[in-house]
């Protein structure tokens, strides 16, 4: 297997895993439940009456074979050996769920006997010690003790029948279409595009919580999860990029935010763009791409663009030159050089005459008095305003205040020219 085919089938173990930690959540009975990310195992579930503990594998390319799954319950019956005296020890749980190319029939039956010669390997970790009590004893490389407990003579059959193996997991897709099918029962007045996008926000959430270093940070129950997931501001990392089709989330940001109308409805539609590291160019196309698109001189409505994230002063005035170049006539409220800004400027209507077709900011507090001076002026026949932050980085440097509080859809991009694919 080639090194970027072994990269993409690690990531997919890892999503695997995180769609995996984002069902069981769904699943929850009680709402108050906690799920731990990377507890003791994958996912642990604590509720009234148990513990579970649940690893997950994702062998897509590989035929099962036993002394696969007989490492992680070795290190189960560690955790069962040192945790049997706890109060909770028969509500205990431990579940291996993986899902493998063939060789379902392999799997030897869960006998105390396999479970002791194969899978727990007594013949090699099995001692006596000098008080003549059975030992379970793991040595490192050094030969150095690092773990060792005494085994009592029902340890092993109480540990089986609190041990669940599952090699038919479902499928990597199955997996996810049955996320989004919970989702949908859940809110079913929510689109297609919607599951789609709350299921990317599960991803990162699920992600965020894996990545903490503090376990109690790596909790959640029912109830946070979907009052996180339920969130207007969408997530695509570039992390998910690797496996999930980029096309494919444009296609869903775009039929969300902006699906293709006979009618155009009239609004103030503020297009938030991120220039770091963007070439003038690219940055004037974008502008004249929302122009062309949302612009209706004879309806009287233009859009707004600000920019954030600008090199320098030179960056925005040639922009200017090159929409200006292009007969892209815009106002950005500096009627004249050297000019304070006036707001007034930005709130003539545009017409065939004056032809406004955009509107251009560049600093957060004229966007800011923007946003309030529409509400002032228009008051009674107050058209809707619309906030699209477009974003790189999930870093916005720009301050929620100067959105005058108002909601907004925060849209990430790679470039800026996936814009033209979004819009």
């Amino acid at each position: 297997m080639s090194k970027s085919r072994a990269a993409i089938s690690t990531i997919k173990g890892y999503f695997y895993q995180f769609d995996k930690s984002i069902l069981e959540i769904l699943e929850q009975s009680n709402e108050t439940d906690m799920v731990t990310i990377e507890g003791v195992e994958d996912i642990d579930i604590e509720n009234s009456d148990e513990r579970n503990f649940i690893q997950c594998k994702y062998y897509e390319k590989t035929d099962f074979d036993n002394s696969i799954i007989r490492k992680p319950i070795q290190l189960m019956f560690r955790h069962y050996l040192e945790n049997r005296t706890d109060p909770k020890d028969k509500n205990f749980t431990y579940r291996l769920y993986g899902y493998y190319n063939k060789g379902h029939e392999k799997l030897l039956e869960l006998t105390t006997e396999n479970l002791r010669t194969y899978f727990l390997d007594f013949s090699k970790y099995g001692v006596i010690d000098e008080s003549g009590n059975s030992n379970y004893q793991i040595k490192n490389k050094k030969g150095e003790v690092i773990f060792e407990e005494t085994v009592e003579d029902d340890d092993i059959e109480d540990f089986k029948n609190h041990l669940f193996i599952d090699i038919k997991a479902d499928s990597y897709e199955n997996q996810i279409e049955k996320i989004k099918s919970k989702i949908q029962n859940d809110l079913s007045d929510y689109s297609e595009e919607d599951i789609e996008l709350i299921y990317f926000n599960a991803l990162k959430i699920i992600k965020d919580l894996a990545c903490e270093h503090n376990i109690e940070k790596r909790q959640i129950s029912k109830k946070e999860f979907w009052d996180r997931i339920k969130t207007k501001n969408y997530y695509f990392e570039r992390w998910m990029s690797e496996l999930l089709e980029w096309k494919n989330y444009k296609k869903i940001i775009h039929k969300k935010y902006f699906p293709r109308v006979s009618n155009l409805s009239p609004a103030h539609r503020f297009f938030l763009l991120d220039c770091q590291g963007e070439s003038v160019n690219n940055v004037k196309n974008v502008i004249s791409e929302i122009s062309r698109k949302y612009s209706r001189l004879i309806h009287q409505f233009s859009p707004y663009v600000y920019l954030y994230n600008t090199l320098n002063v030179d960056f925005v005035t040639e922009l200017k030159e090159k929409l200006y170049e292009d007969g892209c006539f815009f106002k950005d409220g500096f009627p004249f050089k050297n000019s304070k800004f006036r707001f007034q400027e930005m709130l003539i209507k545009p017409d065939k005459f004056n032809g406004i077709s955009v509107r251009i900011l560049e600093h957060p507090i004229n966007l800011s008095i923007v946003l309030q001076k529409l509400v002032e002026v228009e008051r009674v026949d107050q058209l809707p305003i619309n906030l699209y932050i477009f974003n790189k980085s999930n870093q916005l440097n720009l301050e929620i205040g100067n959105l005058d509080n108002r909601d907004y859809s925060k849209i990430n991009i790679r470039q800026i020219i996936d814009i033209l694919d979004i819009i």
